[in-house]
């Protein structure tokens, strides 16, 4: 039983979060613990399609960080997942806090929506055929699939420490790191994805997408491949061309090396 966060924010006191702050709490929200949710559904004897209300109150201070987190639901093993949503909430700006206050204090509403049975099958179905689609694909191409717990990793624009490539100057600031690593790596894409396999396959004129994302793991490599796409071999060659992306500098949750989803479109035009 799979669950879907839906978010909302309160604020204790008369303000609110504005602007990337609410992005990386939504983010952080959405990383979910599917199999813990799992267990203590069926522990507490729910059933697909009810919806479990818990309220998280967390400080932020003057340097942007989540503190004094506390949770109030209808049971405790719902409160310890909120608070554990809530500590992955990375370092906020603290400019971004209207008033000039020091330190605010907020309210999180977390529903818990628990996945219905049919959904459930539905979407085991179209992941074994992803993951179905994607070993074929990675035997051929030595595509390194390592087993990583979904609470083990955070998306890119969630680290405080980007994974660094080659060609972006670790001395940077932050948001400019992050968007030299982003241009890196679609440089890469488009110098390296064979674009005349298109016209080879003979694909009818019209945008042609492929969802592609991986995992920069803790040692810097690009492991965990995948690829939702209409077609096979363009799922193959967009998986051949993120495989050969360069080793990064590994990114960094404060202070601990982490792994790193990244996820990007690539998208080919035929005319």
């Amino acid at each position: 039983m799979k669950k879907l966060i839906i978010i909302s924010l309160l604020l204790l006191l008369q303000s609110k979060i504005i602007g990337q702050n609410t992005e990386l709490i939504s983010n952080a929200v959405k990383k979910q613990n599917i199999e813990k949710i799992d267990s203590i559904a069926r522990k507490l004897n729910y059933k697909g399609g009810d919806i479990i209300k818990v309220f998280a109150v967390f400080t932020v201070n003057e340097n942007g960080e989540i503190k004094d987190v506390k949770a109030r639901g209808p049971h405790k093993l719902f409160e310890e997942e909120a608070v554990r949503i809530v500590s992955l909430i990375p370092k906020l700006d603290p400019k971004e806090f209207k008033n000039g206050m020091k330190e605010m204090k907020f309210t999180l509403p977390i529903n818990f929506q628990i996945e219905t049975y049919k959904d459930k099958k539905k979407r085991l179905k179209k992941e074994k055929q992803i993951v179905h689609k994607n070993a074929e694909i990675n035997k051929k191409d030595n595509i390194i699939n390592l087993t990583i717990k979904d609470e083990d990793i955070y998306l890119f624009d969630l680290v405080e420490i980007t994974p660094i490539t080659i060609d972006c100057n670790p001395n940077s600031e932050k948001e400019i790191l992050k968007k030299c690593v982003k241009n890196s790596i679609t440089s890469h894409v488009n110098k390296t994805f064979n674009a005349g396999l298109a016209y080879k396959l003979g694909l009818k004129s019209g945008l042609h997408k492929i969802d592609v994302s991986f995992i920069i793991s803790i040692n810097g490599e690009i492991v965990n491949i995948t690829t939702e796409g209409n077609n096979k071999e363009l799922n193959a060659e967009a998986i051949k061309v993120i495989n050969r992306l360069p080793k990064m500098t590994p990114g960094m949750v404060n202070g601990k090396i982490v792994n790193v989803k990244y996820s990007l479109p690539i998208v080919l035009l035929v005319s």
